[in-house]
Formats: C-alpha cells, sequence, structure tokens
C-alpha cells in the first residue's frame, strides 16, 4: 500500500554560516503557507517599488550635465541621496522579510524582532554576497517544483 511520509518528502532547511557573519548555524523552521504567501507577496511589492524609484532614478542620468548648475545641481544631489536612502530602506525591509519567513516575530513592547532561525541578527551579520546567495536558495527550496512530484526520487 503507498503511504505518504512527511519527514521523507520534504528535507529540512538546514543553515550554516559558521565561516561567516556571527557564525550562526541551526535548522529553519518549515514556513506556513501563509508565512510563504506573504513572503512572496512583500518581496513582489518591494520589486515593484524598487523598480518605480529605478525608473525615477534612470531620469536623473539623462540630464545634460552641463546644465547642471548651482540650485539645479543641488536639487539633483538632494534626489540621489534620497534614491540611495530608499534603496538601503529596500535591503533592510528584504532582509526583515526573509526573518520573518524564517520564524522571526515582532515584539510591540520591544519593538523590534525577535527569534528566528536565522534570527534578523544573523542575517544582518552576514556579508552581501552570503545574504544575496541564502536569499536565494531558501526562496527555491520554498517554490514549488513543477519538474516532478513530491516525495523521494
Amino acid at each position: 500500500m503507498a503511504k505518504f511520509k512527511a519527514a521523507e518528502a520534504v528535507e529540512s532547511l538546514e543553515f550554516d554560516f559558521e565561516t561567516v557573519g556571527n557564525g550562526a548555524k541551526g535548522v529553519i523552521p518549515e514556513p506556513s503557507t501563509g508565512l510563504v504567501n506573504g513572503f512572496m507577496k512583500n518581496m513582489k511589492d518591494l520589486v515593484r517599488e524598487a523598480s518605480n524609484l529605478s525608473r525615477q532614478a534612470k531620469g536623473l542620468q539623462e540630464l545634460d550635465e552641463d546644465a547642471l548648475e548651482g540650485d539645479l545641481l543641488e536639487k539633483h544631489m538632494a534626489q540621489i541621496d534620497e534614491f540611495s536612502a530608499e534603496a538601503d530602506k529596500f535591503q533592510d525591509k528584504s532582509v526583515e522579510y526573509l526573518a520573518i519567513l524564517c520564524g522571526a516575530e515582532w515584539n510591540e513592547e520591544a519593538e523590534h524582532y525577535e527569534g528566528g532561525s536565522p534570527s534578523l541578527e544573523d542575517l544582518r551579520s552576514l556579508p552581501y554576497r552570503h545574504l544575496q546567495a541564502f536569499s536565494m536558495w531558501l526562496m527555491g527550496e520554498i517554490r514549488p517544483k513543477k519538474e516532478q512530484p513530491a516525495g523521494k526520487h
């Protein structure tokens, strides 16, 4: 008789940052469907916002450099600073969304995220390329595989 064994159908989500960041190591709690759907929606919204910001920044690149003097130059420098600050906010939000997916929860009293495996602090400690690689790996693991049904092969 056929039998579905959940523990055999899906591997645990283990991470190992021993040689980078703060050296955290552990298992990511299996995210619920709601967490995965929320993460995907939040990331799509973030990408949409970043895309709009990118279009605005591209407009600055197309300016005639010879015409940039005095007040106009100051105005555009302030816009560039604003775009840089917004880009930093996008990065911070994406790391927060990743931490929530990994089990972090907002503590209203302390006004920060707590828990998670890895925690928000663990993720923030990672160098840029490691953080990007981890994020892509985790997204690949939670995305349904279209090429094969669930189970061991």
